[in-house]
């Protein structure tokens, strides 16, 4: 038995059987690769798909296109891949990234939160749900040639009664605001407006005040300061705000736990 192990046509048999199961592993591996199977869930969903974007269901011949579309689309992703296609591609790293998060987007957007959870929330976020402040106010623009000393003139016959309200020069803005929102009435007279209302006396024409456009005399009507909001008013907002909230919060908590599994070593010496 020695001498038979000895010999070198017996090492040559060992090594050729061994080759040849290797070599029949990577066949069978290989024929795995190569097989694309196209299960009746498969066909529901691309049937499905169809059904949503034309309304309709498909007809025989339009499954049959669907299918081979998805044949071709697979043949060329496993061909894409196995060229490395893949590797070094910002796009497909990107998209790929922006899959996993909205896996976690879905998962955090489909759980209903009990309401004393949106309430809590809201509570600790208060100053985010707070109603703005509204103005009714009548004004009267002046053009920026004009002096502020000429316009203050102008402001005390208003205020005694002397001037006629239509003084002023000519513009496109309204002259009287009716129940506006402080975002919506700097969107008309520029930023910061609204806040120079709050300094005016009701019963009063008060100014000059700047704007994005020149200077004005304002005459307020009504102002309702900023107040809390009712949850009523703002729970589909606060809803919207948790989600988000939690999507970031189960992203971070994935990645952390990615993170654990890598070793980083960073070569640049000023990082």
């Amino acid at each position: 038995m020695r001498a038979l192990i000895k010999e070198p046509l017996t090492h040559m048999l060992i090594i050729g059987g061994a080759l040849f199961i290797l070599d029949t592993l990577v066949q069978e591996q290989s024929v795995d690769r190569n097989k694309i199977v196209i299960t009746e869930d498969r066909i529901e969903h691309l049937s499905a798909v169809f059904s949503r974007r034309w309304q309709r269901a498909p007809s025989p011949v339009e499954v049959q296109q669907l299918v081979e579309t998805y044949v071709r689309e697979e043949i060329l992703y496993r061909e894409a891949l196995n060229l490395g296609l893949d590797h070094n591609d910002t796009v497909i790293r990107r998209r790929l990234r922006m899959k996993i998060e909205l896996a976690a987007r879905d998962i955090a957007d489909n759980f209903e939160p009990a309401e004393s959870t949106l309430q809590q929330y809201m509570e600790q976020n208060g100053k985010d749900y707070q109603r703005q402040a509204h103005f009714s106010f009548r004004q009267l623009y002046f053009q920026t040639s004009n002096s502020q000393e000429d316009i203050k003139k102008v402001l005390i016959r208003l205020n005694q009664g002397l001037e006629d309200a239509s003084a002023g020069d000519s513009s496109l803005l309204p002259n009287q605001i009716n129940n506006k929102s402080s975002t919506r009435i700097d969107q008309l007279f520029g930023p910061g407006f609204s806040s120079q209302l709050t300094k005016s006396s009701q019963g009063n024409w008060f100014g000059p005040l700047k704007s994005a456009y020149g200077w004005h005399l304002v005459f307020v009507d009504d102002y309702e300061p900023s107040s809390a909001a009712k949850f009523s008013e703002v729970r589909t907002q606060v809803l919207r705000d948790w989600q988000l909230n939690r999507r970031k919060a189960q992203l971070e908590q994935q990645y952390q736990q990615y993170r654990e599994n890598y070793t980083v070593r960073i070569d640049a010496p000023s990082l």
